[in-house]
This record gives structure tokens, sequence and C-alpha cells, in this order.
């Protein structure tokens, strides 16, 4: 250019075509010094007239450089300039661009909003980089602001997925986000022409993240779509991941026979696939994940062990973390239902893997193993799953040596649940003095890890077993001195009307109960502080908990209800003058005959020799009268406590 400016009498002098192919190759090269230096080389030659194309060519330089605020001051000079240089598609397209990959979403849009105006259609890259800048927004709100704007400027034929696709698949998603699943199915229904592969896995996953889960919603998109993978030049290739969405919208729903009949259907296709590195060739794991789970709650523990050994090998989706941890749940799951259909004298599940000769614990802790040797981390639940599985069937040493490697391998694996589970499983199998060693081990560790309501609750129950009565009583009041077991609470006598200090058992088991008997009664007789109750009225009679592995959460739950400040019981023993009332509960919490009232009744007549009876107006109550107290009492004033 230089060259024919010299010799502008004999050669041909720039052009505004020589211009703009210049500016362009400075686009290559990304020198925006050079290219705004041309423009306004060509500015001041007055045989020139600044044209659209040398405007837009400087522009997408700016794009190059990432020079936003270069950008749009080159827009506003073109708004300014004659009808020969008004912005067109290529100069909004390389703005709205240039803002997008700077973040600057709030002016992106507006810069979309004039294109609108001017009654220009915009490329598909602009609503691709609009799409992927919004998704970077922090704020949910301010994303489902954008995109509803943005759409609100389509025309009919933007409605299409091949020009607005990106933009509609984000607002879909955006709208599940947000729970509005009829508005996402409302936009889906207004996309013109065929749906392609993203908006339909946006749509799928919407109706799979509703609550509930619309899973009929689901296989009625998926079966009249008829879209395909958008990845595959093959025919007939179904798209896996909107395959997936819908397994889990069913499996969230317990359609899991539905599910599984997709699963048949769509999930071998792509099994001769399963060294394409291409993970949309196959199922999600997460799809997986959902159906065993769905299995596992529908009591097909055994589908759910099938499914996980052909998941690789029939369906090429390889198992992760949840999968084994799925699997491992729905084992322990099965073994605590199996016993608990044995002590209820129904028989033994007949869901036994292969007819009985693998147990359920057995599947669990051999579940762990192969998930360890696939180089697979059990979190804290997998492990406490298989503690659990080992506690139900009575096998505590298997469950303390699952503990003990716990121990050695990652402490920070270990929670409370195992330790609890393991505690258990020494109680069921008769190891008090392994029990007692882990409540002490859990104490002398200190740490997050301290023992709760269930910790004892399984203790007691070990050492009450055992026919350790003082061990138990002294650990019983341990629990009572770190305010863990606080079995004293304000309600109403029924016959007086008044409120009354009374024996809240109906949350213990029978051992504990047995511990909080004798607590109160050596508290009468030494003299020695006992705690007074002055816990808010609550109603919770008619609650009854068998000598079992005892839910904490459950427990913490109701303990949580109750404010942490009425715990904090002034020093006072019993006073002799009022009858002492023990709540244990109508058994309705018992899978049998009720637990409680007979024990405390038995304890009371057996150990003390003292007579209660039955409160005539609720059931859920046992009443010592104040003579009988008073006669215990005389009766043993000549022991040494």
């Amino acid at each position: 250019m230089r060259f024919s400016r010299r010799h502008r009498y004999g050669a041909t002098p720039p052009s505004q075509r020589s211009y703009t192919y210049a500016i362009h190759a400075c686009r290559v090269t990304g020198d925006l010094d050079t290219a705004l230096e041309l423009l306004r080389q060509a500015s001041r030659d007055d045989s020139l007239e600044l044209n659209t194309l040398m405007y837009s060519a400087t522009i997408w330089v700016c794009k190059r450089c990432n020079r936003p605020d270069v950008a749009l001051e080159l827009l506003n000079e073109m708004k300014q300039k004659s009808s020969s240089c008004k912005p067109d598609e290529s100069s909004y397209t390389g703005v709205i661009i240039t803002l997008c990959q700077a973040g600057d979403v709030a002016q992106a849009v507006k810069i979309y909003n004039e294109l609108k105006q001017s009654r220009i259609r915009g490329r598909e890259s602009i609503y691709l980089q609009l799409s992927s800048a919004i998704k970077q927004l922090p704020s949910s709100d301010q994303q489902l602001a954008f995109l509803e704007l943005i759409v609100n400027r389509f025309d009919p034929y933007e409605f299409r997925t091949k020009m607005g696709g990106p933009i509609l698949e984000s607002l879909i998603f955006a709208y599940a986000m947000d729970g509005r699943i009829e508005d996402a199915l409302s936009l889906f229904d207004r996309i013109v022409g065929p749906k392609n592969g993203s908006c339909l896995r946006a749509i799928l996953a919407a109706c799979s993240k509703a609550q509930p889960p619309r899973w009929k919603e689901t296989l009625s998109i998926l079966s009249e779509s008829g879209v395909m993978d958008d990845s595959s030049k093959r025919p007939a290739a179904v798209d896996m991941r909107a395959i997936g969405f819908t397994i889990i919208a069913c499996s969230k729903s317990g359609e899991w026979e539905e599910a599984m009949k997709l699963l048949e259907l769509h999930g071998r296709h792509h099994s001769a696939n399963q060294g394409n590195p291409d993970n949309r060739s196959i199922l999600p794991a997460s799809a997986m994940n959902s159906l065993m789970t769905a299995l596992g709650r529908g009591g097909r523990r055994d589908l759910v062990i099938k499914l996980l050994n052909e998941m690789e090998i029939k369906y090429g989706v390889r198992p992760d973390n949840i999968t084994y941890r799925t699997a491992i749940i729905s084992c322990n799951q099965a073994e605590h239902e199996k016993q608990r259909m044995i002590k209820l004298g129904v028989g033994q599940d007949s869901s036994d893997i292969e007819s009985g000769s693998l147990q359920w614990w057995e599947c669990a802790l051999s579940l762990l193993r192969r998930m360890q040797e696939s180089g697979l981390k059990a979190d804290p639940q997998t492990f406490s799953s298989v503690i659990s599985a080992c506690e139900a069937a009575g096998k505590w040493q298997r469950a303390l040596f699952v503990l003990r490697a716990m121990l050695q391998e990652d402490e920070k694996n270990v929670n409370l649940f195992c330790y609890n589970a393991a505690i258990s499983a020494c109680e069921k199998g008769g190891a008090w003095v392994e029990a007692l060693e882990l409540y002490y081990k859990m104490v002398e560790k200190g740490g997050p890890i301290t023992p709760n309501f269930v910790t004892f609750n399984c203790v007691l129950i070990a050492l009450e077993n055992a026919g350790q009565k003082e061990v138990a009583h002294d650990l019983y009041e341990q629990g009572k001195r770190q305010n863990i077991i606080r079995p004293w609470r304000k309600t109403r006598d029924t016959s007086s009307g008044r409120m009354i200090h009374a024996l809240d058992l109906h949350c213990c088991s029978s051992a504990m109960a047995k511990s909080a008997i004798r607590s109160v009664l050596e508290s009468i007789l030494s003299g020695s502080d006992e705690p007074d109750a002055d816990e808010p009225d609550a109603d919770m009679d008619g609650l009854d908990v068998d000598e079992t592995y005892v839910d904490e959460t459950y427990m913490d739950e109701t303990y949580d209800e109750l404010d942490a400040e009425t715990f904090n019981y002034p020093p006072q023993v019993h006073d002799l003058s009022h009858n002492l009332v023990v709540i244990v509960g109508k058994g309705r919490g018992s899978e049998a005959e009720p637990v409680l009232l007979p024990a405390v009744q038995q304890v009371l007549r057996d150990d003390y020799g003292i007579e209660s009876s039955i409160d005539p107006a609720n059931s859920g109550r046992i009443i010592v009268s104040a003579q009988e107290l008073q006669r215990f009492v005389a009766g043993m004033s000549w022991c040494e406590i």
C-alpha cells in the first residue's frame, strides 16, 4: 500500500477492499494498533469513504485482541456515519461475541436488543456465545432474566434449534432449576421443527428434577421426539444421555419396571462401543446409579447386584464410587430386612443371592473388597453400611475387622455411624467387653466423634445382657453427666392436671430403661443428686423402642425439638411425697408385644420389691405411688449404700 501511494501516478491507489484486506490481516496477527492506524489512514484519504466492511474487519480484530471497549467505540462511530457505514450482522456479531468473551453479559444483551431493533437476524454464533457467557453468571436469577429477555425477542425462525438452540436449551434448564417445570414444557413445545439432542436432554433433565419427577412426560417426549445423537453419523443412533435422564425420572418415581424396559431396549445398542472414548455413546453412570437406588427401595436387591455385575460388560458403563455405595447399602438393607423377618417368625428372606448360596452381609464385604481392588475409595457411608450389614447378621468379628481396617487406613473415613454399628454388632454377639472398649476408645480419642444417645443405648444393652448391672449403672450415670441421657421431662398428671416431673423412657431400650429405674431408686436411697426435669409440656406418649439398633437420626431430631436450656436441671432427689410417674409408651413402636412396660415393672418388682400400676387414664404410663416409695425406703433404711 505504501508503494502504491508513492507511485500514485503510475500505480493503482489503495481502495476500500485493499484496506479491508489489510485490516483483516491484522486480525490474524493480533495487531490491533496497526488495524486502527489503517482505519484512521483510510479516513484521511479524501478519495475513500469508510464503509461497513472496514469497520467490521476492525471490530473482529478487537475480538481477536479481547478489547470490548474499542469494539464498542467503533460500533458507536458506525451509528453516526452515513447509511453506507451502518452496522450490519457481522458488526453486531463481532461486538456481542467480544463482550461475551469479556464477561460483560449485560452490555452484550443490550447490543443484542439493538440488533433486533434494527431488524437484523443474528448468527448462530451469537446465541452460542450468549448462552456460554450467561451460564458463567453466579446468580441463577440473573441467568434466568437474561435468557428470558433474549427469547422474548426471538422470531419464528430463531425458535429453530439450528439457530437459537443454545439459548433454548439454557432457558429450559434454568426453568428446571427454578422449579418452573410447566414453563420448561411450554418453551419446549414452542420449538419449531425437529428438536436436537441438547434441547431434548434439557427438557428430560427438567422433568427428572421436578418434584415429583414427571416420568410420564419423559416417556412421551422421548417416544415422540425421535432425536438422534448429534455426534453420531450412523443412522438410528439413539441419544443415550437422553435415555439416561428418562431412566432417572422413572427411577426417582419408583417406576423401576419402566426404567428396566428402557435399559433393555436401548442400553445394549451401544454395548459394542465400549472402547469408544466418546462417553455420549453409552449411558451415564448416574442413570444406572439412580436405577439401582430405585431397585433397592423396591425390594429388588437381587436385581441391584445383577445390574452391578452386568453394567460394564453388557452396557459399557463402568461402576463408580456411588454405584458400589448404592449396592452395598442395598445389601445392608436386605440383611436387616431378613433378620427382622426371622425375628418375627416369618422365615428367612427368599431373595438371598443365588438361592442362599451367598448371604447379604458377605455380599457387602465382597463388594467393598472389589471396590478397593478397582482403585475406588470408599466413603464413610459405604464403610458404615458394610459394618451395619455385619451387625445385623451378628458377625461382630467382621464388623470390628472392617472398623479397625478403616482406622489404620484413614481415620477420616470413620464416623459416628461406623462406631455405633460396630458397638451394636458386639452387643448382638454378646461381646460386651469389646463394646465397652469401643466406647472408651471414642471417649479417649475425642475430637468431633463423641458418643451419643445411640452409643450409650447399644453399650447398655450389651452390659445388661451380660449381667453387668454395676458397669451399666456407672455408664448410665456418665451419660447423664454428659447431658446425653436426659430422662426427665415436665408433663401433666392425668388425675390432678397439675404439672409434674415424669421419668420419660419411651425412647429408650429396655436395658436403658432398667438402668434409669435403678438410677432413680439408688439416688433416693443414697440421697445423691438426681436431676429435676424442667422440660416443656409435650405429648410424646404412645411410643416404645425395642432393644435393637436405634436410629440415631430419629433420636437427634427428637431432642433437637426441645430447648437445650430446659435440660439444665437443679439438683434434687425425687420427692417421696409424690407419685413416681414413668412414661413407657403404649408399644406402638414395637414390632410385636410392648417391651418397656413389662421390663420396667419387672425391675421394680424383682430387684427392689416395688409394686407398680398402670395409669388408668393413660396406658403408656406406670405409676409408683408415694406410699410404695416410702415403704421401700423404710424397708431399706438399714442397708448401707
